[in-house]
């Protein structure tokens, strides 16, 4: 389980061959990143919740300030995600997983990741923010709700606006977002991972099954 509140960025390594059944790969963090971790641990990259394969420590000697983690991808995970396309030296949003009694800055984000937005927007807003306007496939659009929590790449957000009709929504990104993210770099047509807030979902799936039966 997540936070939604990034703290580092990861750089890719080494992507084994995708067309397989199971794909491995490495990232480089932050040094600070890897205290505690353990093989079997819970991280999340760009919102995707995956599980420490394998840790590298930097020794002493080579005062090196990165550490290097593997995982492996699981066909399920490259079907609905962008971690199918992942390319060498590619950056990531990467959060560890929250301990009880931790700060819970954002909103609770289980890695769990829905499918995949398409960003159809970018514009300047009124206070120094940019507004990002994003589309999802149409299976998710009863999911979307004015001041309802989205995870985007793994960042807490809110739903600013949204067309249920079009499945477009819109989030606000303030400057210390896009400071501590890698969401200025987003362009018209990217890729985006999303999950919808799950106390949302569930409450919807529930309504919607009451009224088929």
């Amino acid at each position: 389980m997540f936070s939604g509140i990034i703290h580092s960025i990861a750089k890719v390594c080494d992507v084994a061959d995708k067309h397989t059944s199971s794909s491995r790969f490495s990232v480089y963090v932050d040094k600070q990143q890897v205290l505690g971790l353990k093989r079997g641990a819970s991280c999340a990259l760009n919102g995707v919740c995956l599980s420490v394969v394998d840790i590298e420590h930097p020794n002493d000697e080579s005062k090196q300030d990165v550490a290097k983690i593997y995982f492996e991808l699981g066909s399920q995970t490259q079907h609905i995600t962008t971690l199918k396309q992942l390319t060498g030296y590619q950056k990531l949003h990467f959060e560890r997983s929250i301990c009880f009694g931790d700060e819970q800055g954002g909103h609770m984000v289980y890695g769990h990741v829905e499918g995949i937005s398409t960003v159809i927007g970018i514009e300047d807003g009124d206070y120094s923010d940019k507004i990002l306007t994003l589309q999802v496939p149409d299976s998710s659009r009863h999911y979307l709700f004015v001041r309802a929590y989205i995870a985007l790449n793994g960042v807490s957000l809110t739903i600013s606006h949204c067309n249920k009709n079009t499945g477009e929504f819109s989030v606000n990104l303030i400057p210390i977002t896009l400071k501590k993210t890698l969401f200025s770099h987003l362009n018209i047509g990217d890729k985006v991972n999303f999950e919808v807030d799950y106390h949302t979902k569930v409450i919807v799936d529930v309504i919607r099954e009451n009224r088929i039966s």
